[in-house]
């Protein structure tokens, strides 16, 4: 029968002779066997003691027991007192070592407490109306160290103890937390909150959506990072559903100084073991925020050569995206950002780009930098303007892993040969030429393909630049002769340099171009073209003719 009904009969029984004349009744080495058949679960009690007395109008009930199951032995004290002839109740527990799944099916309140493998103390407070409902719980809970494991197939989350101290509104179906706290290898932290409990109208409860504040948080979740982040605050709206286990994350903002962060994502418990889905994104950081937050465990050679070759400057419009599948060893991993005056070393040795502008992006083992403007200081020459170009590289699982450079730059030609002469290609070296044997404006387009490792050989580059010199003019290039030019075409490979196009060797015309093989072994330059002969222009280059040889 109803709660209240049961009541109105002890009431009715007490008030009849001869029980009305009772104070009190006791009962030791009471065993008790409790049988649930809605939670499908039965319990057996020993060693008991129950006594209810009657003063002052009202009746009153207390008891505590041993109860077995579970990992072992548990204590349960019972207290409930109320006004004879009156069929509202308060009532009390205090729980000792009580394993949590058994609190979770005794009340809707406590049904999230199912997912935990872990033992429990701590006391309840609650009362009843005039119809036998539940009117509100209060509950302080100290749970000892266990394990978060909704399901067999999912791996267990250990932890070391926490407690939480809330309250139940049942006509809301509401939970309010005053604080929850967790401490585990895991991290720790606060968190405060409400929480609208949804489907108790159907007998059990469906799901809990929740607003959180969190704070004081130190985590480390399955050993991502060196050592635990610590965050100030973060705000959290999330569903959790009990069957099965999920965590839908609406809205999660983090605030960590001047670093905000925001998030969605879910977490499932499925047979085979946890699903993971977490989308987040971070409008503003520096570099080196980026890689704190960047646990090292998620991919590592990309993780690496960010901090090694990324610094300064601000990142911005950060996109985070993690995948994670049951039985997956490592997760999938997506990033994304845009940043701005940043220092890039991008091609090993080569000379680093600063103020750099551009984009990052991490995918599915791909690692690429699309740049749109920036600054390369080689030796000789003063600044080259980047105009556009990338680096990738392609597979950062590979060891060594190959970085490919696509750049679009200008400047003087000096600079531009002085790039070209940075190791480990040392192209003008490799010709027995100085960067500097020519001035006038340059612009290079090209690539570069080289794999990252210390000790770079010539041989291990592929490489293929174009280039347009304007406006040249040299005294170096055939010593003692002034070469002059309004456009050159120039273009580098391993094998050669090639310079083409129309110029004029102190005054003469002349259409031609010049290939200088390089290597070691690779002989002298080779120059072949048309030449507009005359009189004067053969005098200009010292032939010596007989007057009148030539005319015309």
């Amino acid at each position: 029968p109803p709660l209240d009904q049961v009541i109105a009969r002890i009431d009715a029984a007490l008030g009849a002779p001869p029980f009305n004349r009772l104070s009190g009744i006791a009962a030791d080495g009471v065993t008790l066997r409790y049988r649930d058949a809605r939670a499908g679960r039965e319990w057996t009690a020993d060693d008991g003691r129950i006594a209810v007395t009657r003063a002052g109008g009202r009746l009153r009930l207390t008891g505590d027991v041993a109860v077995l199951g579970g990992a072992g032995l548990a204590r349960l004290a019972v207290n409930a007192e109320s006004g004879i002839g009156e069929t509202a109740l308060s009532f009390g527990m205090e729980l000792s070592d009580l394993p949590a799944r058994d609190i979770a099916s005794q009340s809707p309140g406590l049904a999230v407490l199912a997912a935990l493998d872990a033992p429990i103390s701590g006391a309840l407070r609650g009362v009843t109306t005039a119809e036998g409902a539940l009117a509100g719980l209060d509950a302080t809970l100290q749970i000892g160290a266990g394990a978060l494991q909704p399901r067999p197939g999912a791996r267990a989350i250990r932890f070391d103890g926490a407690r939480a101290y809330f309250s139940y509104d049942p006509a809301r179906e509401r939970l309010i937390f005053t604080e929850i706290s967790v401490e585990s290898g895991a991290g720790s932290g606060r968190a405060e909150g409400v929480a609208v409990l949804e489907g108790v109208a159907r007998g059990r409860p469906e799901a809990l959506v929740a607003q959180v504040v969190l704070s004081d948080v130190s985590a480390n979740p399955l050993d991502l990072f060196e050592a635990p982040l610590s965050l100030a605050r973060a705000e959290a709206d999330l569903r959790l559903r009990l069957d099965p286990f999920t965590i839908e994350i609406g809205r999660l903002q983090v605030t960590d100084g001047a670093l905000l962060a925001r998030a969605s994502g879910r977490i499932a418990a499925e047979r085979d073991g946890w699903r993971l889905a977490l989308d987040a994104t971070l409008p503003e950081a520096s570099p080196e925020e980026v890689a704190a937050r960047w646990p090292p465990q998620l991919a590592p050679r990309a993780r690496e050569w960010f901090l090694q070759n990324v610094s300064a400057g601000q990142v911005h419009d950060g996109i985070f995206a993690l995948r994670r599948a049951p039985g997956q060893d490592r997760p999938d991993l997506y990033l994304d950002f845009r940043f701005d005056g940043a220092e890039v070393r991008y091609g090993g040795p080569l000379p680093v780009m600063r103020q750099a502008s551009g984009q990052f992006t991490l995918y599915d083992h791909r690692l690429g930098v699309a740049v749109t403007k920036g600054t390369v200081s080689p030796e000789m020459g003063g600044d080259l303007t980047v105009t556009g170009g990338s680096f990738t590289i392609p597979d950062t699982r590979e060891r060594p892993a190959r970085g490919q450079v696509r750049i679009e730059a200008e400047g003087s030609v000096t600079g531009v040969l002085s790039y070209l002469d940075a190791e480990p290609l040392r192209v003008m070296d490799r010709i027995g030429r100085s960067p500097d044997l020519a001035s006038g404006r340059a612009q290079l387009s090209g690539r570069l393909g080289l794999p990252l490792k210390r000790g770079l050989t010539f041989g291990d580059i592929d490489m293929a630049f174009d280039g347009t010199a304007t406006d040249v003019s040299s005294g170096d290039i055939v010593p003692g002769r002034e070469l002059a030019a309004e456009r050159l075409a120039v273009r580098v490979n391993p094998e050669q340099v090639e310079v083409t196009g129309r110029a004029t060797l102190q005054g003469v015309p002349f259409d031609g171009a010049w290939r200088q093989p390089i290597g070691a072994n690779a002989g002298p330059g080779r120059v072949e073209g048309r030449v507009t002969l005359s009189d004067a222009g053969a005098r200009a280059l010292g032939i010596a003719l007989p007057q009148g040889l030539v005319s015309g």
